[in-house]
């Protein structure tokens, strides 16, 4: 697991900056797979599960239908891994599609579209060679404590049921990222998956990707790879103990 308190502090301030507000701040990202279609008017757009009731690694769900989309129909653009400047916008959202699932809203699919930047096309690939990507979606909960008994029914899977749900929430960001997080909104880190950043590690060491754009989409790697060069060596005359004798060595 990688933990890293950044994401958080970048998305605070986004928030900040378009006006969301709110006191329990949250991440909730998965990694299914992504259907990529042809659009004749921009050539590829790509569908993918942005949120569902699946529960995350912290014990939590978040309920799909608990969201508020005022903010992020407003903006509509998708990141790399939680940044905002403007090299960072990734693509645009064209499509929110509640998915149901024996009459529940059980999930949020997106339709979007990617940007012809480094980070867009780097997701693109990863997308194109893994069969999809990490989408992260940036959160106010509104509406959020143990689950009551009906909901841990509801939201048990295997054995397994959630120890905080999520009802209400504004959804005011959405980004693609190579390490899909799971963040509780109370809890004070973020929590990552890392096989998903391994296969996409992968990638850059085979040249599938470049270094600067999974670096862009949050792979904890340096942009440029470090090259150590040997120093070049010299002739160095030495003088002896007797004072006379001179001696020529090899000196960095």
């Amino acid at each position: 697991m990688i933990l890293d308190n950044a994401a958080i502090d970048r998305l605070a301030a986004y928030a900040k900056s378009i006006g969301a507000e709110g006191s329990a701040l949250g991440i909730k990202s998965t990694v299914q797979p992504m259907q990529r279609v042809k659009d004749g008017a921009t050539g590829v757009d790509y569908y993918g599960i942005a949120n569902s009731t699946d529960i995350d690694l912290k014990d939590e769900v978040v309920v799909p239908s608990g969201a508020d989309r005022a903010y992020i129909q407003a903006n509509g653009k998708m990141f790399a891994d939680h940044k905002y400047g403007q090299s960072d916008v990734v693509g645009k959202i064209r499509a929110y599609i509640p998915v149901m699932s024996g009459g529940v809203h059980a999930a949020w699919k997106v339709r979007f579209h990617l940007a012809s930047t480094d980070a867009g096309m780097t997701a693109a690939k990863i997308i194109d060679e893994l069969g999809g990507i990490g989408l992260s979606v940036g959160f106010f909960a509104k509406d959020y404590g143990p689950p009551s008994p009906d909901e841990k029914a509801a939201y048990s899977k295997g054995g397994k049921g959630p120890s905080s749900v999520v009802r209400a929430w504004d959804w005011f960001e959405l980004s693609t990222t190579c390490l899909p997080a799971n963040k509780a909104c109370q809890a004070p880190k973020v929590t990552y998956d890392e096989k998903h950043a391994a296969a996409v590690e992968e990638l850059v060491t085979k040249g599938t990707i470049s270094r600067v754009g999974a670096h862009a989409l949050g792979l904890p790697i340096t942009p440029a790879r470090t090259v150590f060069r040997a120093q070049p060596m010299k002739r160095v005359a030495v003088v002896g103990a007797d004072g006379k004798t001179i001696t020529l060595v090899r000196r960095a």
